[in-house]
């Protein structure tokens, strides 16, 4: 993104100065409501519980978009009506910067305890946040197995000032925290596709040949519409994708016969930078001559940072696939001789295409001097059967998994496989208990993975939460998922189904270790009694995130955590079990 240096960044600089002046002001948020339980907590109506055997991080989310971001560059305020069910119940409020993983700055406020079966009136001090915004907000309920009943939940924030409100920005240009910057995306169009005879080309969206007649460009396959507009890219009508999900093309009165044409393509760029899990799939619906979508079957490709093209950030791909075979990019059905439909589908906030269409005979596109990455190329104009090899053509990786039991086969799955947990790669069984995966050449981009051992796949949700260090993708809750990156080498050695070794593996605890923390809440120092000699201690914040561990359980120092609820967790051998407390 390039800066201006112009009148219109001072311009900008004095309304943001200005404006700041009153960016002071109260917002009353009202009738907040907390619809998101996770991690075993359970919401009836507004009547929030967090039952024993949920997870230590339990709570509830606000998912009410439209709340965020918050300020409180001055204090502000929670009021709500309270009441139990007949055992007094202590909650507390969480916000975080961005929902987790992205929570820090964060902050949390002081406990209240709700009392009494008849409704009445709380109140909860937010303290001056300074310019910290956040976008996550959060109920926790510490006292377990005692319903609440939260209503008229009300919140006053600081107002946040649009440093843009003012600020007018020339053609191709927008205002970016108050100054005017080039528009995002590309900067050159997309290729122009080569000259073909008209009757080999069917044309969906192209300035080269003539498109078909369409019903309906954007007919709100996921209920969203718009989900692309029309953009002009140096004189060049390009659709830019809007992040909404995926997008329907229909032309279900106009119906296509391409069972005799052999290639599908189209020109592809984003501008995200991290695009290791995104995706960007084309799927060619036919409806088998019925009046309606029943019974239809679907040609898929499948665009990612795996495939080959791969996705890459801030180039035109071209993607030019054969569509009268099942390979790396097609699945799905290869009946194209009834077409009423496609479907895009992704999971992208920025993309733009052109040059939608399908083709019959050869490619005839440049695929090692055209300034794209097409066709099988592994870098721009090289790699592949038919250009250079690349400068820095990636090497062999070796995956090394060792599987505690017998098994018969050893599988990878990921979005490079759409999670399919047949279509990944299969290992080799080394006889030894140890089966190896092989990539030659070696992924030019990270990759995210989980392991499929006799169609089962691995885990690592439990194991993270234990402090296991293999699935950094994760929340904690529904997923955990590994990632190899290009700099962690060549060769690399995991287990399946768990972080740690098959002798360490974590599992239910088969000890119910009674134990106490004091005082509770605490200021500097905890102790906890009951405790056996051997045994060592995790804290954990209230996302589950490890903070600290140590084994001296006589006396613990938590004077440099924020206040707020922890969970302290005791282990010894396969044995946990954990409880929490407050930091005031």
């Amino acid at each position: 993104m390039t800066y201006i240096s112009s009148s219109f960044k001072v311009f900008a600089i004095l309304i943001s100065i200005s404006a700041s002046v009153f960016s002071h002001a109260q917002v009353i948020h009202s009738d907040v409501v907390f619809s998101g339980p996770f991690g075993g907590a359970t919401l009836d109506g507004s009547t929030y519980t967090t039952p024993t055997g949920s997870e230590v991080w339990a709570g509830f989310a606000n998912e009410d978009v439209s709340l965020y971001p918050l300020s409180f560059s001055d204090s502000g305020e929670i009021t709500f009506t309270g009441a139990t069910a007949g055992i007094d119940a202590d909650v507390y409020f969480r916000f975080e910067y961005n929902p987790y993983p992205d929570t820090e700055p964060s902050f949390v406020t002081t406990s209240v305890t709700v009392t009494g079966t008849a409704e009445a009136a709380y109140s909860v001090d937010i303290p001056a946040q300074g310019v910290n915004t956040y976008s996550s907000f959060l109920l926790y309920v510490t006292t377990l197995d005692a319903p609440v009943t939260l209503t008229n939940v009300t919140l006053s924030s600081s107002a946040i000032a649009d440093p843009c409100s003012d600020v007018i920005c020339p053609d191709g240009q927008e205002c970016v925290d108050g100054e005017c910057v080039v528009n995002g995306g590309p900067m050159v169009s997309a290729p122009t596709p080569p000259a073909r005879e008209p009757a080999d080309v069917i044309s969906i969206y192209s300035d080269a040949y003539t498109d078909v007649v369409v019903d309906d460009f954007d007919f709100g396959l996921c209920g969203f519409s718009p989900a692309v507009a029309e953009e002009m890219i140096a004189g060049n009508p390009t659709q830019r994708y809007l992040g909404e999900g995926c997008q329907g093309i229909n032309f279900e009165n106009n119906r296509i016969d391409a069972s005799a044409f052999t290639h599908l393509h189209f020109d592809f760029y984003t501008d995200e930078t991290y695009v290791i899990d995104k995706v960007f799939n084309l799927k060619l619906v036919d409806w088998a001559g019925n009046e309606t979508e029943a019974g239809a079957t679907g040609l898929e490709v499948n665009f990612n940072s795996g495939t080959n093209p791969a996705m890459i950030t801030g180039s035109w791909v071209s993607v030019d696939v054969d569509i009268t075979v099942f390979g790396p990019l097609v699945i799905g059905n290869l009946t194209t001789s009834d077409l009423a439909q496609i479907h895009l589908t992704s999971n992208l906030s920025n993309a733009w295409y052109d040059n939608l269409y399908l083709y019959k005979g050869e490619s005839l596109l440049e695929t090692c001097n055209d300034g794209v990455m097409n066709q099988d190329e592994t870098g721009i104009d090289c790699g592949g059967a038919m250009c250079p090899a690349c400068e820095d053509e990636a090497s062999i990786l070796y995956v090394t998994t060792t599987v505690c039991v017998e098994a018969s086969t050893v599988q990878m799955t990921g979005p490079w496989w759409s999670w399919d947990l047949n279509a990944g790669p299969v290992a080799v069984d080394n006889g030894d208990g140890d089966w190896t995966f092989t990539f030659d050449p070696a992924p030019t981009t990270d990759m995210e993975y989980l392991l499929v051992v006799d169609g089962v796949q691995e885990n690592l949700i439990e194991d993270m939460v234990a402090g296991g260090s293999c699935a950094p993708i994760t929340d904690y809750d529904s997923y955990a998922n590994r990632l190899w990156v290009v700099a962690d080498g060549e060769a690399i050695y995991n287990t399946y189904n768990t972080c740690f070794n098959c002798e360490d593996e974590v599992g239910v605890s088969d000890l119910e270790l009674e134990f106490e923390v004091y005082p509770n809440p605490a200021s500097d120092k905890i102790s906890l009694s009951n405790v056996p000699s051997h045994y060592s201690y995790i804290i954990y914040n209230s996302v589950g995130r490890k903070l600290m561990s140590g084994s001296n359980t006589s006396s613990v120092d938590i004077s440099s955590l924020m206040s707020g609820m922890y969970f302290i967790e005791l282990i010894g051998g396969n044995n946990f079990n954990s409880v929490s407390f407050i930091k005031n």
